[in-house]
């Protein structure tokens, strides 16, 4: 544990420290310690990069893979940052052969009175091969940034196939059609129509229609003797059933 004596002085020391202050000089110096951002997990555009290039480039990612869920945005996120490190390590490349080939022309001169571009450009590749790891370097990371691509490339179908070979979710079943006597109204209520009541079943006659007891019947009835028409109340009941009718339909006519 640092005693008083030592705390103090980190803080006499702290105190005289002459870096950065505003906010721009924090932002650069931030950057120190980037070499050159092919390999940079955090940094995608570099200063020194054209944003518009950049916003180009994504929205022709996102138009051609068309990611619908949020795991195929990620794997096209990774493949659009790998294509754009992979763009960036070519230019690296094409500026280092450019630079060299700067540098070997007044080397070509003084050894050839007439050379042409072909020979200027074998005399750079030379020194860059023989003197310097810049192109070897830069090569190396042009092909891990393509396998890096293609990785996620075929991620991306993976999840495309096994998104449509899932089965489709069930369909709702349709609802249950309304009984004629029950059908439902738009904002009010349900109201059932009360059921039909069965029709009684039609009454068997018992005795025959009054037109036939008007002519011979009930002459019959009339001319009954006394004795015959009281023996006849004492029968069964049906038969008084059927001579109260006959009487009623005698009265009538």
């Amino acid at each position: 544990m640092p005693t008083e004596r030592q705390s103090e002085s980190a803080r006499i020391n702290g105190a005289k420290s002459h870096g950065p202050k505003s906010a721009e000089g924090k932002k650069k110096s931030s950057r120190n310690a980037l070499r050159h951002g092919c390999t940079a997990g955090h940094t995608i555009l570099l200063a020194c990069e054209d944003r518009g290039d950049f916003n180009r480039m994504r929205k022709g990612y996102d138009a051609m893979y068309k990611p619908v869920t949020m795991e195929e945005g990620n794997l096209v996120d990774e493949m659009f940052a790998a294509a754009w490190r992979l763009r960036r390590a070519t230019t690296i490349e094409t500026a280092l052969i450019d630079l060299e080939v700067i540098n070997e022309e007044p080397k070509v001169k003084e050894k050839f009175d007439t050379f042409d571009g072909g020979i200027l450009l074998a005399s750079a590749f030379r020194s860059l091969a023989d003197e310097s790891r810049s192109l070897a370097l830069i090569l190396r990371y042009e092909a891990r940034l393509r396998r890096i691509h293609k990785q996620y490339y075929d991620m991306l179908l993976q999840v495309r196939q096994g998104r449509q070979s899932e089965p489709a979710p069930p369909e709702p079943l349709p609802p249950p059609a309304p009984t004629p006597d029950c059908t439902p109204q738009s904002d009010a209520p349900e109201v059932c129509a009360p059921p039909t009541p069965a029709a009684p079943p039609p009454a068997i006659p018992l005795s025959p229609k009054p037109e036939s007891r008007c002519s011979h019947e009930t002459k019959g009835l009339q001319n009954e003797p006394a004795a015959q028409r009281l023996r006849r109340r004492f029968r069964s009941r049906k038969e008084r059933k059927i001579f109260n009718a006959a009487s009623l339909a005698a009265a009538r006519c």
